[in-house]
């Protein structure tokens, strides 16, 4: 699957057709067999109005075959004595017989199937209760046949339809797809547009600072440019990442080092805001991949506790290998993440604290950043807040 959005597209056609398809068969089963009784039933009754319900009770029962049909006749008498009065039923016993007797005897039912057979009652005028009994196998034969080739074209119906719903997901999603690329062009475009007024502005901000009264102005001009520069260096990163990581840039490195060279200069922030700072870094062997963005991957999850850390607060930082994968770990304490909230926050320009939008150089943008490249690496990214603490934890297979 290209994306998300395809698989999910991909898996609710599968889902809708598998259910309206397992529903057709099943019903279309159930008819058959509920068909097939009704119709041996019809056929029963028929030959007892046409012999007479005597006919049955008597020695000549093997002679009725008008409708092809071997029949077993059994008696349960007034004193509740049975009596198998006929037996034409091949392989079928009169111990057989009087042993459904029995059991139908204490359902009280009139007409049914029991075993391989079908059965129908009749109470005679005298009090006797006559029970009579038909092979049902044929037809129980058949009904299996049919739910075997149902299943065979339940089979193969799946097989089909997962090709077309394949490709039918794919064309559903051109659209959209187009859509992304042209927001991802409009992003790098204007990012590009946006790096030459910026740095003009700086430019002559820094020349005229020392030639006006209002400093305060010019201060506040620069500060503001800042952050707008930061923004468009942000969404050009995520452009470079979407368009320019592949496996053609990746090669062996040490994570380890490469991790404490990203680390070790947040030492100084961390002493500034008064925030206890934890690394614990093994000796992470090789590990193949884009080392500038790995780096960049642990500066924006380690700046991204900073920023929400308040004084006195704690930032761990710990990474580790097995043979499968390596694993970069950054907590903090702090404001916990809402469970609704732990997917959102690796949404482009999503901020989870709303009170801090307009605080602080973070457009919504780092995150996305993060699981970009853990996402270009095979990886996978987590969020876990318990007992005051936010855990981001990226785990990149080797």
């Amino acid at each position: 699957m290209k994306n998300k959005q395809q698989k999910r597209i991909f898996i609710v056609l599968m889902i809708i057709f598998t259910i309206t398809l397992v529903s057709i068969l099943v019903a279309v089963n159930i008819i058959n067999v509920n068909s097939s009784f009704r119709q041996q039933r019809r056929m029963i009754r028929d030959d007892i109005g046409f012999y007479g319900i005597e006919a049955f009770c008597g020695n000549d029962n093997q002679k009725i075959k008008r409708q092809e049909y071997d029949y077993s006749t059994s008696v349960v008498l007034k004193n509740k004595t049975i009596m198998v009065l006929s037996n034409s039923l091949k392989e079928t016993t009169d111990k057989d017989i009087l042993s459904m007797t029995q059991k139908l005897q204490k359902s009280g039912k009139r007409f049914g199937s029991i075993d391989d057979y079908i059965y129908l009652v009749r109470i005679l005028k005298s009090g006797n209760t006559v029970y009579i009994f038909v092979n049902n196998k044929e037809a129980l034969q058949n009904s299996k046949q049919f739910f075997i080739v149902s299943i065979f074209i339940f089979l193969l119906s799946v097989i089909v339809f997962t090709i077309i719903s394949y490709y039918l997901s794919r064309w559903m999603i051109k659209p959209s797809e187009k859509s992304i690329k042209n927001q991802k062009i409009f992003v790098a475009n204007i990012s590009h547009d946006l790096k030459t007024p910026i740095t003009i502005i700086r430019a002559n901000a820094d020349l005229i600072e020392n030639e006006v009264k209002n400093k305060k102005s010019i201060k506040y001009i620069k500060q503001e440019t800042e952050k707008l520069n930061h923004l468009v260096n942000e969404m050009l990163t995520l452009t470079r990442i979407d368009n320019t990581i592949s496996k053609e840039n990746f090669k062996s490195f040490n994570f380890g080092d490469s991790l404490f060279d990203v680390v070790l200069p947040f030492e100084s922030i961390a002493y500034e805001k008064g925030i206890r700072f934890n690394i614990n870094i093994d000796e992470v062997t090789d590990y193949f991949g884009d080392e500038s963005n790995i780096q960049k991957l642990a500066e924006i999850l380690i700046d991204n506790a900073m920023s929400y850390t308040a004084k006195g607060g704690i930032v761990d930082v710990d990474a580790y290998e097995n043979s499968k994968a390596v694993t970069l770990s950054v907590t903090n304490t702090g404001e916990p993440i809402s469970d609704e909230k732990k997917v959102e926050i690796f949404d482009r320009f999503y901020r989870e604290s709303k009170s801090r939008e307009r605080t602080g150089n973070h457009y919504g943008l780092g995150l996305s950043i993060a699981n970009t490249i853990v996402k270009k690496h095979n990886g996978k990214i987590t969020v876990e807040s318990k007992n005051g603490k936010n855990t981001f934890t990226v785990i990149l297979p080797k």
